[in-house]
């Protein structure tokens, strides 16, 4: 049953950090870049706590939740931006990915 648990955490906890990141990433569109990675750090230490709690009480589907808000919370911040910012500027070069990604 355990394994149900963590199963339902990692989906939830993507789902959850993809939409927070997503909803916040379109707010952060003109801000300042540091105001965006300053959300990527509240990010990861949002899921970072969630995670060391859910292993302090020993629930491992909470512990995975906090791992998949963080990944799914920088993931959404990044596509919710619209735009590729510092180190994910390279990648989608190398990619070849259009540095624009909105359709206005």
């Amino acid at each position: 049953m355990e394994i149900v648990l963590v199963i339902i955490g990692a989906l939830v906890g993507l789902a959850l950090g993809a939409w927070l990141g997503l909803k916040w990433g379109v707010a952060l569109m003109s801000s300042k870049p540091w105001k965006y990675w300053a959300a990527n750090v509240v990010m990861v230490l949002a899921g970072f706590i969630i995670a060391v709690f859910g292993q302090s009480i020993g629930q491992l589907g909470l512990a995975v939740l906090g791992l998949g808000l963080t990944a799914g919370g920088i993931t959404g911040l990044k596509y919710g931006l619209g735009r590729s910012p510092g180190v994910w500027a390279v990648h989608d070069r190398l990619l070849g990915n259009d540095p624009d990604m909105r359709d206005d």
